[in-house]
């Protein structure tokens, strides 16, 4: 088994943050797996966590996303696992 991990984190404008959390959103409705923490913070907005696997004859890929309202992050990585 091989593994390549690649992971990016971005910090926003606060009106970028908020257009692309929209579409992660969208997204998230359709991921393998989705959370959401309705902790307590001064943007009004919840801290959303969503994989999404996708699996093939001799892989498997996730993709993890992570968004942070009052940091206005954003949070991806992705893991190939690749069986010989």
């Amino acid at each position: 088994m091989n593994l390549s991990i690649c992971f990016e984190c971005e910090y926003l404008a606060p009106d970028i943050y908020q257009q692309l959390e929209q579409e992660y959103w969208k997204d998230a409705i359709s991921a393998t797996l989705s959370h959401l923490d309705e902790g307590n913070n001064c943007t009004g907005s919840s801290e959303l966590n969503f994989m999404s696997v996708d699996p093939g004859t001799d892989s498997l890929n996730v993709h993890a996303f992570h968004l942070y309202p009052e940091e206005c992050a954003i949070v991806k990585s992705q893991s190939l696992f690749t069986f010989e």
